[in-house]
């Protein structure tokens, strides 16, 4: 998959909202399908845009997620992002069983909405989820590996303790709205 909807710096600019959502609709249809019909190995090319605006030249891999983005084609450069990855294993996976499904220091990436703390959910088994969490991806992840969590301003704290105990820290956070519900996206790195 080399472009879903594509337009240059004007109309990437102009019509933010349309290039975000129809670049991510358009990207996760083809990776799902690919997935639903066994596809061994899906091509996903990315460009220099998803790179910070200011990365070392020549860019290198590593420079991903290390900066801000060029504004006018952010919505563009997001849309890749989250499509982009080496390899993408779809994978429903009890978490204390990750080390079995991934080798270790094998993953770049980790991206997850984990439970979130309620007045419906037991405080003490977050965080042992949490906890057990981190643990398995400390295995997994290698050393530049990031882990990108969706949750609520409710439970982040409960997740940066279990991330602390695990030797993560916190390398972005980002509130957004999810309808009329705010979530926080939170960047955890080694």
């Amino acid at each position: 998959l080399a472009a879903a909807k594509v337009g240059g710096i004007q109309a990437n600019n102009t019509y933010r909202a349309d290039f975000i959502y129809e670049n991510l609709a358009i990207q996760n249809n083809v990776i799902w399908g690919s997935h639903l019909a066994n596809v061994r190995r899906l091509v996903f090319l990315g460009s220099s845009c998803i790179y910070p605006k200011f990365a070392p030249q020549p860019i290198s891999e590593s420079s991903l997620l290390s900066g801000v983005l060029e504004h006018t084609n952010q919505p563009y450069a997001l849309a890749k992002i989250a499509g982009i990855e080496k390899f993408i294993n779809f994978a429903r996976v009890d978490v204390e069983w990750l080390d079995t499904k991934f080798d270790k220091g094998k993953v770049g990436r980790i991206a997850s909405n984990p439970p979130m703390l309620s007045k419906n959910k037991n405080e003490k088994d977050i965080e042992k989820l949490y906890n057990e969490f981190f643990y398995q991806a400390e295995f997994i992840l290698n050393d530049k590996g990031r882990i990108v969590l969706i949750t609520n301003e409710n439970s982040l704290e409960l997740l940066k303790k279990a991330a602390e105990k695990n030797k993560f820290k916190t390398t972005e956070k980002r509130i957004v709205m999810h309808g009329k519900e705010e979530r926080v996206i939170v960047v955890f790195g080694k």
